[in-house]
C-alpha cells in the first residue's frame, strides 16, 4: 500500500513539475514551514503563513527569518506579502533553535527561541502576533 501511495504522489508530482524543472531552493535555506490562517479586512482573500529561515556565516552562524502571506483561496497559491523579522535580522546575531506556532482568539502567533551566536549560553525569546501584511512584537526577552 505504501508503494502505491508513493507511486501516485510521484506521478502527480511529475505532472506538476516535469523531470528537471523542479524549483530550486537556495542551499542556505534551512527551514520552511507553513502554518496559521489569515483573512484580509474585506474578507475577499484568505490563506496561510509561511516561515522561511536562511542561515549565513561560518564561524558565527546566524539566521535571517521572513514571513510570507500565501493567498490560497482561489485554488492557486500566490505570495501576496513578504516581510522580514527585523528583531532577528537587523542585529544578525541570533540562531533560531526552535519555533512554536499557536492560534488564540482567531489570531496567529509565532514564538522564536533564539541563541545569541557570540555567546552560546545566552538565550532569548521573541513572540509575534501576525497579520497578512505585518507583525506586532508581543514579547522580546
Amino acid at each position: 500500500m505504501n508503494k502505491l501511495i508513493f507511486l501516485l504522489l510521484g506521478t502527480l508530482q511529475f505532472e506538476i513539475y516535469p523531470q528537471g524543472t523542479f524549483p530550486q531552493i537556495p542551499p542556505n535555506v534551512v527551514e520552511v514551514k507553513s502554518f496559521g490562517y489569515w483573512q484580509n479586512k474585506n474578507e475577499d482573500e484568505e490563506g496561510n503563513y509561511r516561515l522561511v529561515v536562511f542561515r549565513e556565516g561560518y564561524e558565527h552562524i546566524k539566521n535571517f527569518a521572513f514571513i510570507e502571506s500565501i493567498k490560497s483561496d482561489s485554488g492557486e497559491s500566490k505570495v501576496v506579502e513578504s516581510f522580514a523579522i527585523n528583531e532577528i535580522n537587523e542585529p544578525a546575531v541570533f540562531v533560531i533553535s526552535e519555533t512554536e506556532y499557536y492560534r488564540k482568539e482567531n489570531k496567529d502567533y509565532i514564538k522564536f527561541y533564539l541563541i545569541y551566536t557570540y555567546s552560546l549560553n545566552e538565550n532569548h525569546e521573541l513572540e509575534l502576533q501576525l497579520s497578512p501584511n505585518a507583525y506586532k512584537v508581543i514579547n522580546f526577552k
